[in-house]
């Protein structure tokens, strides 16, 4: 019950004395013991066992916020500080797909376009192509090539112009408020509304014929990459390894220069590496492209982004009329969330939040514009958004703050949307079956029962979702832990035994079993001796 409440210019609300005396000093009781009182004898044997489970001295030392809401009647059934505002790592993909799923919808795809600028004489174009992005994270070389076969039905076997690669549907900033890692590894890849393949390069090592050839090379995607060093064939048995450096080449290009020694007989390895231009990347591959299939293109490449927009080149360009020759969709938005939360992909979710920013408060679509549409939903969900803040759309950065309420609060209400809510449920990671959980809660009691979101970045980890049983409504769950001294194994190992309580506590007849009275023993009949 809440101690705030509002009465008529009488100060009695239409009640007698008496019941406004009982009024007041209900509403002078501590919150909790209030909240005590009402729970079934079920929640309070819940909150014992979450409790118990928090009793070490690990976790008294850590910076934890839990909340639990019982799904049946949407009442929190367990808190612990769960108004304290804490780093949520990658659970803020959960606000980010939440956002774009309510505004856009699950049947939303994002698109590429590919038109000219100048005039058409009969199969050569006077001007330019254009090559727009909208924000597709899903582009890959096959759907260039694509773009380019519609070019040849269309009938156009040249160019007089430049390639002009157009990334102004979202802004220049390349990567996250507050990213500290720097690295060249998949999950620190830049965003572009232009983007392919993921803007990274995954290089694959095979050995040669015999020892003492050099091993072969390959890239994915295989067009718009240089390949610098070698990798050695040695004999079979011994160690295969190999590393690969990437850094810009000629012409923007990604140079990838490898090293290392792969053995006969070894399976094939791979490395994934950024890249760190994404319009100027994918527009590498579409020119080579262009070059495989016999368009000819006179000019070189060009690229209009948001910060180009004033300049007298990119005025130009703005100014004239693009006819729009074909263009590529992206996968619905709910096979895209799948991706996203499956695999906790960073790139993905950075691009559905400025996708989503350009689409509710136009392009160019930036990190701020989505993040406001995130705060609308939870207004419009009526969870408070105080102490609520976002940067980024995938979590990786340290600046993001979010409660355990607000985030249990969201799940409860998304679950609740019939429109969205399905999807949004099915996207996450299954304990012990898929995604991040594929390894986590893996024993029968537990498998499948959870569906929820890892999060880890350094000094964070957290789990939100639901935890299930069989016969009644799951549990919404967040546990976030910030500055657990034991590390991320022992945090993740406390959010499993929370998730298997709510497991056994979601199942019907553990309810059940709670709420019966406790058995009383009856003394046997006394047997008298015959006298």
């Amino acid at each position: 019950m809440s101690s705030t409440w509002l009465a008529p210019r009488n100060g009695t609300c239409g009640l007698s004395p008496l019941a406004v005396v009982v009024l007041v000093a209900l509403a002078a009781m501590p919150a909790a013991l209030v909240a005590a009182e009402s729970k079934p004898a079920w929640a309070e044997a819940l909150g014992r066992e979450i409790q118990d489970s928090l009793s070490s001295k690990c976790a008294s030392r850590g910076n934890i916020g839990i909340a639990v809401i019982d799904l049946a009647t949407k009442d929190m059934v367990y808190a612990r500080r769960p108004d304290v505002t804490l780093m949520p790592a990658s659970n803020m993909k959960l606000y980010t797909v939440a956002a774009a799923l309510h505004a856009l919808g699950p049947n939303h795809r994002l698109r590429t376009r590919l038109g000219f600028v100048g005039r058409r004489q009969g199969e050569h174009i006077d001007g330019n192509l254009v090559l727009r992005g909208e924000g597709d994270p899903f582009l890959l070389a096959d759907d260039l090539r694509d773009l380019v076969i519609e070019l040849l039905a269309a009938g156009i076997s040249s160019v007089g112009g430049d390639v002009v690669v157009d990334d102004s549907y979202f802004d220049h900033e390349r990567r996250g408020n507050g990213w500290r890692d720097q690295t060249q590894k998949w999950y620190n890849a830049p965003i572009g509304a232009l983007s392919l393949n993921f803007n990274c390069v995954a290089v694959h090592v095979s050995p040669g014929m015999r020892p003492g050839v050099k091993a072969i090379v390959s890239t994915t995607p295989e067009l718009g990459v240089d390949v610098g060093g070698g990798v050695a064939t040695r004999g079979p048995g011994q160690r295969s390894w190999f590393g690969a450096n990437r850094r810009e080449g000629t012409g923007g290009r990604p140079l990838v220069s490898v090293n290392g020694s792969v053995s006969t007989g070894a399976e094939e390895l791979s490395i994934i590496r950024t890249i760190t231009d994404p319009p100027r990347f994918a527009g590498n591959v579409f020119l080579e492209l262009l070059k495989d299939h016999g368009i000819t293109v006179r000019g070189g490449l060009k690229s209009l982004d948001a910060d180009d927009l004033e300049g007298s080149w990119a005025q130009s360009m703005a100014a004239e009329r693009v006819t729009w020759l074909a263009e590529h969709y992206s996968p619905p938005l709910a096979e895209i969330a799948f991706s996203l939360q499956k695999h906790s992909n960073n790139f993905m979710a950075e691009m559905a939040l400025k996708s989503l920013g350009a689409v509710a408060h136009g392009a160019p679509g930036t990190a701020a514009k989505g993040a406001i549409q995130v705060v609308e939903l939870l207004r419009s969900k009526g969870i408070d958004p105080a102490g609520f803040a976002m940067v980024d759309g995938s979590g990786l950065s340290s600046l993001n703050r979010v409660t355990a309420r607000q985030t249990a609060e969201l799940l409860a209400a998304m679950e609740a949307d019939w429109r969205v809510g399905p999807e949004y449920v099915a996207v996450l990671p299954r304990s012990g079956l898929d995604g991040t959980l594929h390894a986590r809660m893996t024993s029968d009691d537990v498998r499948g029962w959870v569906r929820a979101k890892t999060g880890t970045i350094s000094g964070v980890s957290a789990l939100s979702g639901y935890a299930g049983g069989d016969g009644r409504p799951a549990f919404a769950f967040s546990i976030l832990v910030n500055s657990l001294p034991c590390g991320p194994g022992a945090a993740r190992a406390l959010q499993d035994r929370i998730a298997r309580i709510l497991v056994r506590y979601a199942d019907h007849s553990t309810l059940v079993a709670a709420n019966e009275p406790p058995a009383v023993k009856v003394p046997a009949p006394r047997r008298h001796k015959r006298r």
